[in-house]
């Protein structure tokens, strides 16, 4: 058995056993499509303190075992966040798409500041 998920075929990923599902034995886990859109993700251009900090996830089809080609790209980039758009494909068609959102990791303006002290009040 490999110890891979997927292996790398030119720009394309090949999935492996280990990404074979519990439901049909011709489609993946929910989990093995998730990690290939996050790896595409982590792979686009931002700038060094932005991270992905959200993503979220649409399986539109069941991803099936085989040959995928997966695309992402960053629609929407600022100084303190980008959002990110990505998907799976199969031969028949877009099979899982995402979002991803990359927030700022260093200090920043708007950062809540440490309350004062308060009076509380007892009944």
């Amino acid at each position: 058995m490999a110890e891979a998920v997927f292996l790398p075929d030119g720009s394309r990923f090949v999935a492996t056993e280990l990404a074979r599902g519990p439901w049909d034995p011709a489609a993946q886990h929910g989990g093995a499509p998730a990690a290939l859109l996050v790896r595409a993700f982590e792979r686009l251009e931002l700038p060094a303190e932005q991270i992905l900090a959200r993503v979220t996830y649409e399986f539109l089809r069941p991803v099936v075992l085989g040959t995928l080609r997966v695309s992402a790209e960053v629609v929407r980039a600022g100084r303190r966040a980008a959002l990110a758009e990505g998907s799976i494909y199969s031969d028949g068609g877009r099979r899982s798409c995402g979002r991803g959102v990359c927030t700022c990791t260093g200090p920043s303006s708007t950062q809540m500041r440490r309350p004062g002290r308060f009076r509380v009040r007892t009944p």
